[in-house]
């Protein structure tokens, strides 16, 4: 019974990289190469996302900087989707990419406090 699940799971993990692999590859259908432009985002790097305490805000530059377990991060938020401009002491996590050595966030979503109490213990075991 062991070895006809670790089959079924192998088999389905094989599965989904396959269909992950055809999707990467897919080129845009219906596109006619007319020289129509398209309304695609062109992202320079793959997505990360940062998680951490907010440490300051500057509204007038658009900028947030976030404490987190690899330091502190500044983010420019000029183009992110927020629900207002967090507020320092606040956890955050913020979806970005890198563009020119600068990191621009594409949205900034408060962490519930539950989980921030999560983050937040961590923080004083880590000493920061």
């Amino acid at each position: 019974m062991e070895k006809i699940l670790v089959i079924l799971a192998a088999a389905v993990m094989m599965l989904s990289f396959s269909i992950v692999g055809l999707a990467n590859g897919q080129s845009m259908a219906g596109s006619s190469g007319t020289g129509h432009q398209t309304n695609l985002q062109v992202i320079s790097s793959p997505g990360e996302v940062y998680t951490g305490k907010v440490g300051w805000v500057d509204p007038d530059m658009q900028r947030i900087m976030v404490s987190g377990p690899d330091g502190s991060k500044i983010f420019d938020v000029s183009g992110a989707t927020m629900k207002g401009m967090p507020e320092p002491d606040h956890f955050v996590s913020v979806n970005y990419t890198v563009s020119n050595g600068h990191m621009l966030a594409s949205s900034v979503v408060m962490v519930p406090k539950r989980v921030a109490l999560l983050y937040d213990a961590w923080y004083w075991n880590a000493g920061i």
